[in-house]
């Protein structure tokens, strides 16, 4: 760095902008002629700020004088029109700098076409356009070593301006190095130039002070004058601190030097006139003061300046000489940099610029180091000279708060507009710095708020006298006001206490709201299941949708709302008949079609698979109460109210037989096994037996009563069944033409049904009790009751082991016939359920009724089944991702399953007795499971052979869990410890005793700093898991604990007993918070959903069905009530989307609880109903 050319006056800009300048100026240095445009591609955002793109622009037109262009306005109006009055104003700027008296800019013309010359920081005269163009071309065009300065060797280029350039050289008498300035053409310079640059080496000269740059030499060469300066080895004060605010202290330090610096050219009768943080120069700090050298007294004063090195004054152009009579500018010249300039300065009043305008620069520049920016600093020179004449600047505090008091104040008298105000002089101001940094009282004192009022009346008259009369208008006002205040008080306190009144009311009332909502919602679900249990379908969906969240309301739906939901949906096909019900339904033999009989004359014929109809058969007058396929699938069977027995050709629809001799409605027609013969029967009580090739009635059975409904053949075809509303089912000799056996029921009997191996018979009717005989020999083998309405139809599976009956309580239901046990319950009739039929693969089911309704007769409406293991499933856990579940059995296996849809992954064997716990890690990687075999085992899912066995157990492990953070892992066992595990290390690092009797389960609270144990001693403890110690134990349960699980919030866990209750605890105090009572045996397992909201507990005993509920956490009360498995449930995790939840039982089951928001449900098929015929 060296006392170089001084630069332009510059305008502070944004660290971007000044890069953009660097980098421009870099590519014309390399001869790229880079143009501001070049920005916008990757800038946009500066071609929307006016302030930046002007900034651009004047250091473009800069850099292109210095390189030998003549930018001209017309060229900038043409590039940039839309800133026309801003371009005129920054021209007539530079040309104010640059000239002693500027001439206002008409046009184009007015400057001459072009900028005449670089304007220097000094303030030099600029050169004449060709004179700059000529001896700059010629420089630069010169190689350095052609341009010999006798007594100095030239070593390179060091900066350069419109007046000179300046040149690193090696002084050869001294061997040193200097800076070297040159006028650039020596004949061709203005006179003024050539006087101000004379002026510069003579104020240079008369100083000599260690801060100010000193001059070694002057002379001439070639006609070109210079100046061999000191050179520093460093940069400006600008470049050093970049606009980064530095530690008060230093900046305290830093200014004193430089008025101390100042004083010294005040002294010699020169003023600076253009301080600022460019013309301050700073060696490397290596070249600062030596403190070892100092006596202490001085040592912390030259700390504070020692970091940024040593200072030194520059740039000396435009100084002034207090004695001479010469001035090189005249009065109206704007000397200076904007930013830096007293208010004299700034108003063009040069002969008034005195010593008092560098204690003002120097204020500027303190100002600049405590808060990285100027005083005054606007988005073009003239704004910037506005505010230097007329504002007054920010308190430094307001941008920099831990800014010293004493250290703002100095720095606002420095910029006093008055120059009276100032400080007297650069050796008061640094006598004050040097008292503020040596933890003495200043002299300066702050502006009383009076004094900074009566500043700002001043500048502002008009302002002032407008505020003094609202003063006024105000005051009066105000004392209207105060007239008014008492009572509006008054009415104000009374309006806030009922406002508060009003406010506490509407809380509670909303309290209450929301409590009532939580009860009507359980209340709604109970009724939804209770609707479900009834097979009442639409007041199910009805309740449900009342529950669907209101705009505004809070969404109380949980898992149990989402599974009534989609068992509400059922996956069944259902279509419509719309206005009428179908009474009888069959499948032809080949399972292919459907056949459905109405009370609408007519009879239909659907595809199985996708419910579409196939045709309809006309030609019944009334309606029809029966259909049947004959054995070859060819031809359909019907009987109707209108006394006839009809037969149909599938093929083409037509009726080939009408068959006449019933007195009555005929209520069941059906093809014999061979499908020669048809048998049917009427309300007449007769059955009559046709030859179906002849249509000729072959003979008559009288036996019944009443009315026979129902009937069907034996399998080998020499025996008939029917069904009476006598009472009666009879078994007819068809070769002796008389009743075999009479099967007398209380009540009507309206439905039977041959097993197709013959071996059973089944009736039902008017009691609901679904009968089975033992076709041989009538007795009685099962009695099935569970239906709550007449039972008017059966079927049998093509195997006969499974019997389906329907009825009117709107369900279907399947039976086991070995067992007489219940299998499954079927509903989704919106109606009575008056038929039912079974497909010929045994896997569907048809049902008849104010819709068909196909169903999957070999699934569960409720759950999905998961079997594969040989014994009692004794535990089972979700993965983090809810992707799979594991499972642990009487079998010694761990098994995993896909959770979407229940099908086998991966068997873990490896256990020698059963297994009693499963848990996964977090990260879903790892599978820990313990057993009877007292050991925990670790398995790796992605290898099922790699497995880390722990050994340490001295009697069967009945529970295992990850810590959250899946590093460490704990056992509970039978004997009475638990143990921890590291499972990075797969060592046991701490054992912990305190249950007196088998520890049946343990849990992690959600953070991993808590864990909690209980015993069958009904025993309680919480741990500090880090340190191993008990917090606290308590009497949990009257009986023993089977198991806990903490809220996922942490703040509370629960605990189920064989006490048949659930309890709810403070995590933090171990306080009983609530008890949930309804089972009524022992609870087995419970568990958490992911909300927090909702508890699981599952219940039961060895013969006894397993019980499934679910619970409200807020206020305690049964969401949901369900049965599943034969025996207790033994174990039950929630999916963690709370999309469902799996349980296992001693049964031997895994059965998977949908909770999923389901699709939108099977579609019905309207059909629409033709026009009955006129007959």
């Amino acid at each position: 760095m060296t006392a170089d050319m001084a630069e332009a006056p510059s305008i502070h800009s944004t660290e971007l902008v000044q890069r953009l300048r660097s980098d421009q100026q870099q590519c014309w240095q390399r001869g790229e002629r880079l143009l501001v445009e070049s920005f916008q591609e990757q800038h946009p955002e500066l071609f929307h700020d006016e302030s930046q793109l002007l900034d651009l622009l004047y250091a473009e037109v800069l850099l292109r004088e210095q390189f030998g262009d003549r930018p001209s306005l017309a060229e900038y109006l043409r590039r940039f029109p839309q800133y026309e009055r801003q371009l005129r104003r920054q021209f007539l700027v530079h040309q104010a700098m640059a000239f002693s008296s500027p001439a206002p800019l008409a046009d184009d013309r007015a400057v001459g076409g072009s900028f005449s010359a670089v304007v220097l920081a000094s303030g030099q005269e600029p050169i004449k356009d060709s004179d700059s163009r000529d001896s700059s071309a010629r420089d630069r065009g010169s190689p350095l070593g052609r341009l010999q300065v006798p007594g100095y060797e030239i070593l390179g280029e060091l900066g350069r301006g419109g007046m000179g350039v300046v040149y690193l050289a090696r002084q050869l008498k001294l061997n040193r190095i200097v800076a070297l300035k040159m006028i650039l053409a020596g004949p061709h310079s203005s006179q003024q130039s050539l006087v101000r640059f004379r002026a510069e080496a003579e104020t240079m000269a008369l100083l000599q002070h260690p801060n100010i740059v000193r001059i070694y030499d002057v002379g001439e060469h070639e006609g070109r004058p210079y100046l061999a300066l000191e050179f520093v080895d460093g940069e400006s004060l600008a470049e050093r601190t970049r606009g980064v605010p530095q530690p008060p202290r230093q900046a305290a330090a830093l200014t004193a030097t430089l008025a101390h610096a100042i004083q010294a050219a005040h002294q010699h009768g020169i003023v600076h006139r253009d301080l600022k943080p460019g013309n301050v120069l700073l060696g490397r700090p290596d070249d600062a003061v030596h403190l070892c050298k100092l006596p202490q007294a001085q040592r912390d004063y030259a700390c504070d300046t020692s970091a940024l090195g040593e200072l030194k004054i520059t740039d000396f152009g435009l100084a002034k000489q207090l004695q001479s009579d010469s001035d090189l500018t005249h009065t109206g010249d704007i000397v200076g940099t904007p930013s830096y300039m007293a208010p004299e300065q700034a108003s063009g009043l040069s002969h008034m610029a005195g010593p008092l305008v560098d204690v003002y620069a120097i204020g500027a520049i303190l100002y600049e180091l405590l808060t990285g920016r100027p005083p005054f600093r606007g988005a073009h020179t003239l704004e910037t000279l506005e505010q230097v004449g007329h504002n007054e600047p920010v308190p430094c505090r307001q941008l920099q708060p831990k800014v010293p008091r004493d250290l703002e104040t100095i720095c606002l008298k420095c910029l006093e507009k008055a120059p009276s105000k100032r400080y007297a002089s650069a050796q008061s101001l640094a006598q004050d710095l040097e008292s503020f940094l040596a933890g003495m009282p200043i002299r300066a004192r702050r502006v009383s708020t009076r004094e900074r009022i009566w500043k700002w009346t001043k500048r502002r008259p008009a302002a002032a006298m407008l505020l003094a009369v609202s003063c006024i208008a105000t005051l009066g006002l105000l004392t209207m006001w105060a007239q008014l205040t008492a009572k509006l008080r008054v009415e104000r306190d009374h309006a806030l206490h009922d406002r508060n009144e009003s406010l506490r009311q509407k809380t509670i009332a909303d309290a209450e709201r929301r409590r009532a909502e939580r009860h009507l919602y359980r209340s709604q679900i109970n009724l939804a299941q209770q609707a479900w249990d009834d097979a009442q379908i639409p007041r199910m969906i009805d309740l449900l949708q009342s529950q669907q969240p209101a705009s505004g309301r809070d969404d109380l739906r949980g898992p149990e709302w989402f599974f009534l939901w989609r068992l509400a949906h059922s996956d069944r096909l259902t279509i419509q008949l719309q206005g009428s019900f179908a009474r009888h339904v069959a499948f032809s033999p080949d399972g292919k079609w459907l056949a459905s009989a109405g009370d609408n004359e007519l009879v239909r014929l659907w595809d199985a698979a996708t419910g579409s109809e196939v045709r309809q058969f006309r030609g019944h007058a009334s309606y029809v109460s029966t259909v049947a396929f004959s054995p070859d699938g060819q031809r359909l069977v019907t009987a109707s109210g209108d006394e006839t027995v009809k037969v149909w050709d599938l093929e083409n629809g037509n009726c080939w037989q009408t068959l006449r001799g019933h007195s009555s409605a005929v209520t069941a027609a059906v093809f014999s096994p061979d499908g020669m013969k048809i048998a049917s029967a009427g309300r007449d009580a007769a059955l009559c037996i046709w030859n179906v090739e002849q249509g000729t009635n072959e003979f008559q059975l009288a036996g019944h009563t009443a009315a026979v409904v129902s009937l069907d053949w034996d399998p080998g075809g020499d025996r008939l069944v029917s069904a009476g509303e006598d009472g009666t089912v009879r078994i007819w000799d068809l070769a002796k033409r008389r009743v075999e056996s009479t099967l007398e029921v209380t009540g009507r009997v309206l439905t039977v049904a041959c097993s197709p191996d013959g071996v059973h018979i089944a009736g039902a009717g008017e009691d609901a009790v679904v009968r089975v005989w033992h076709g041989a020999t009538g007795q009685l083998v099962h009695a099935m009751n569970g239906h709550g309405g007449v039972v008017t139809g059966v079927a049998f599976s093509k195997d006969g082991r499974i019997l389906a009956s329907s009825s009117w309580d709107k369900t279907i239901r399947l039976w086991d016939v070995a067992t007489g046990r219940l299998q499954r319950i079927l509903r989704g009739h919106s109606g009575l359920a008056l038929a039912v039929a079974f497909h010929p693969d045994g896997q569907k089911v048809a049902s008849a009724g104010s819709e068909i309704q196909l169903w999957n007769a070999t699934s569960e409406q409720e759950f999905r089944e998961v079997s594969g293991h040989t014994g009692a499933v004794h535990s089972v856990a979700f993965s983090g991702d809810d992707s799979l579940f594991a499972s642990g059995g009487q079998d010694g296996t761990v098994r995993t399953w896909d959770a979407a849809t229940g099908a086998p992954v991966n068997v873990f064997e490896g256990h020698t007795g059963e297994v009693l716990s499963v848990a996964f890690s977090a990260d879903g990687r790892q599978l820990a499971s313990t057993g009877k075999d007292r050991t925990v085992r670790i398995w790796m899912l992605s290898d099922t052979r790699n497995v880390l066995i722990l050994k340490g157990h001295t009697d069967a492990v009945n529970a295992v869990v990850f810590r959250p953070d899946g590093h460490v892992l704990a056992s509970a066992s039978r004997d009475h410890t638990v143990r921890l595990w590291d499972v990075g290390a797969g060592t046991l690092f701490r054992t912990l005793r305190g249950h007196a009797g088998d520890v049946r389960t343990v849990a992690f609270s959600p953070d991993g700093r808590q864990l909690a144990s209980g015993a069958r001693d009904g025993k309680v403890l919480l741990w500090d898991a880090a340190r191993g110690e008990p917090i606290r134990d308590f009497d949990a349960h009257g009986a023993g604990v089977t198991s806990m699980s903490y809220s996922p919030d942490g703040t509370e866990f629960a605990s189920a007993g064989e006490d048949d209750l659930v309890k709810i605890w403070n995590a933090a105090s171990g306080k009983l918070s609530r008890v949930f009572r309804g089972h009524n045996q022992a609870v087995n397992c419970i568990a958490f959903d992911a909300s927090g909201s909702r508890l699981i507990s599952c219940s039961g005993s060895l013969g006894r069905p397993g019980e499934v509920k679910l619970w409200d956490m807020f206020t305690g009360e049964e969401f949901l009530t369900r049965y599943g498995h034969a025996h207790e449930v033994t174990s039950v995790a929630f999916r963690r989307d709370r999309r469902g939840w799996v349980s296992a039982g001693r049964d031997g089951t895994i059965r998977f609880w949908d909770a999923s928001c389901p699709p939108e449900p099977p579609p019905a098929l309207p059909i629409e109903e033709p026009n009955h015929d006129p007959r």
